[in-house]
């Protein structure tokens, strides 16, 4: 039976989301917004191409610390 590679796209994937999603939560760490509003207008100035439901994410995990 042949090999395929089929996982290793998806998990690649999953590490960059990953490292995206760490450095969206560092940069909010850094520049400590003071509401979510604020937070959520960092994240599209610096990550304009991620999509809203992962900034979401990252606000949500940001304000449980």
């Amino acid at each position: 039976m042949a090999q395929t590679q089929s996982s290793s796209p998806t998990r690649r994937e999953g590490l960059r989301l990953i490292d995206g999603l760490e450095a969206m939560l560092s940069l909010l760490g850094r520049m400590r917004p003071q509401t979510d509003s604020e937070a959520f207008a960092i994240l599209r100035r610096d990550f304009p191409s991620s999509p809203l439901c992962e900034r979401v994410a990252v606000v949500s995990r940001w304000r449980a610390g």
